[in-house]
């Protein structure tokens, strides 16, 4: 892209562009457009790249954290070892909030609260999202919560604002035991992280083709 596309194409034949330009000079300009926006450059490319036909690109990052998208889940399981319908799901955004078009896109079943943080990670706000939209609507008057020692979920006095019934209790579990004794470290998560690591580089292994700047599904493959 450029402001300038004489100049742009006259460094091009001078061989002074990239290193594709270089291999392959340009013959002649077919077409040139204003582009509203990054939104509407990305959109023509993909829409030239499905007309004119796609090539699997290689891309080198700098940073992995720049192509992943961090997030964290809060599922619950029961005593009879039973992963409840709700869960909460956070995603990283970098406003601390999705994008217009990002709400308009994003599927959210009905079972999952999805909320957004520049970390991806879990915070004192939506550990108070965390109880009143999904474990309110899991449980009765009278339960057990069983917490790690994480200091946001540890305070009482929060977990006390949404369930004031004595009959509902909070036990935290001591620091850097977590490993050894609660449930879901020694079942659920154990899985989780086997099946992560098998899915993980999937993609790469299997040459499957993506769309990257869709969320929802990046497998082009019928």
């Amino acid at each position: 892209k450029t402001n300038d596309i004489d100049q742009r194409y006259a460094q091009y034949l001078a061989g002074k562009g990239t290193v594709w330009t270089k291999r392959y000079l340009p013959i002649k300009i077919i077409l040139s457009r204003t582009m509203k926006d990054k939104c509407d450059e990305v959109t023509t490319t993909l829409k030239y790249m499905k007309q004119y036909g796609e090539r699997t690109t290689e891309v080198a990052v700098k940073r992995k954290n720049n192509i992943t998208h961090s997030y964290t889940v809060l599922p619950i399981t029961s005593a009879d070892r039973r992963l409840l319908d709700k869960f909460l799901l956070i995603l990283r955004e970098k406003e601390n909030q999705f994008g217009q078009r990002v709400q308009i896109d994003l599927i959210v079943p009905p079972n999952i609260i999805v909320r957004a943080s520049k970390s991806g990670k879990s915070s004192d706000g939506k550990y108070r999202t965390f109880l009143n939209e999904v474990l309110r609507s899991l449980v009765g008057k009278k339960f057990l919560l069983l917490l790690d020692s994480w200091k946001p979920q540890a305070d009482l006095e929060k977990f006390r604002a949404v369930f004031p019934n004595e009959d509902s209790q909070l036990l935290i579990f001591s620091e850097e035991s977590t490993g050894y004794i609660q449930p879901k470290d020694l079942s659920l998560f154990r899985s989780w992280r086997f099946i992560h690591k098998k899915i993980e580089h999937y993609t790469h292994i299997n040459r499957t083709k993506m769309i990257i700047s869709d969320r929802q599904k990046i497998d082009n493959e019928p």
